[in-house]
């Protein structure tokens, strides 16, 4: 728009007009002025300099807004942050909050973690102490109802300290007892390994009851021999001597003269308090 008016106004500038004379004889000639500069009047350059003025105003006007929207801009971004700061304040202090409740928490069911874990253990010591006082009980059981054996190590160190001195032996076991049947036949395979004659059967004691080995006392060779053997084995048994009654059988064989190893019933056991 400047420029148009600019243009208009060199369009509608009056020329110059420079006064010039006729020389004539004898006379002198005036100076030519020059009024103008760029080939434009002191008007335009007026006009030109009222825009420029009006130009610059308008850029200080421009200038001025731009500020002025900047500032404000600038103003609200930081009421933005204000608020975007104290939000994410409150929602890490509610969090915190969270954490620390679920810390309080965790402590608690520790707490009674470990509770639970102590009960557990207790009952747990307990079911063990009744399952070894169970076993304890399982094994009088065991030895009550189990049958008498000779070891393979008993049975051979018998045989060896019998075959010294091979004789001649009465081997007797309470009548109608199948556990002492059982283990008379054990000592009768002893005797016959060490070469010794045997006269055995099952016999009752008349008003008397025996239990375990007996060999009653005699002054026979093979009665010390047969002592003798017993002790070298380690067994232990009794030297009762046979009650006024004897022995009772029917149909079994005896030797007489020959020593007596009698295999009485199996000792009762006596059971402890638990």
């Amino acid at each position: 728009m400047l420029v148009r008016l600019l243009f208009v106004y060199a369009l509608t500038a009056k020329v110059p007009i420079t006064m010039t004379t006729t020389a004539q004889p004898h006379t002198t000639s005036s100076p030519t002025i020059v009024t103008t500069w760029l080939g434009l009047e002191s008007g335009f350059w007026d006009v030109a300099l009222m825009v420029s003025l009006v130009c610059v105003a308008l850029v200080a006007a421009i200038v001025v807004i731009a500020a002025w929207g900047s500032i404000i801009a600038h103003k609200r971004e930081a009421e933005k942050a204000e608020i975007d700061l104290a939000s994410y304040e409150m929602t890490v202090d509610a969090r915190i909050a969270e954490a620390h409740a679920l810390g309080v928490k965790t402590g608690l069911d520790s707490a009674d973690a470990k509770v639970h874990a102590a009960q557990a253990n207790e009952r747990a010591a307990n079911f063990e102490k009744e399952a070894e006082q169970a076993r304890l009980e399982s094994e009088r059981i065991k030895a009550v109802v189990a049958w008498r054996v000779l070891s393979q190590r008993d049975a051979d160190a018998l045989a060896d300290a019998l075959s010294r001195h091979p004789g001649t032996v009465n081997l007797q076991w309470t009548d109608g007892d199948p556990e002492a049947y059982f283990l008379a036949y054990q000592f009768a395979k002893a005797l016959e390994k060490a070469n010794w004659r045997i006269a055995s059967g099952p016999v009752n004691l008349t008003g008397s009851l025996w239990f375990g080995i007996h060999v009653p006392p005699d002054n026979t060779s093979d009665g010390k021999h047969l002592r003798a053997a017993l002790h070298a084995a380690r067994m232990s048994y009794a030297e009762d001597p046979v009650p006024s009654g004897g022995f009772q059988g029917f149909g079994i064989g005896v030797v007489h003269g020959a020593p007596t190893l009698f295999i009485g019933s199996k000792p009762p056991v006596a059971f402890a308090s638990p």
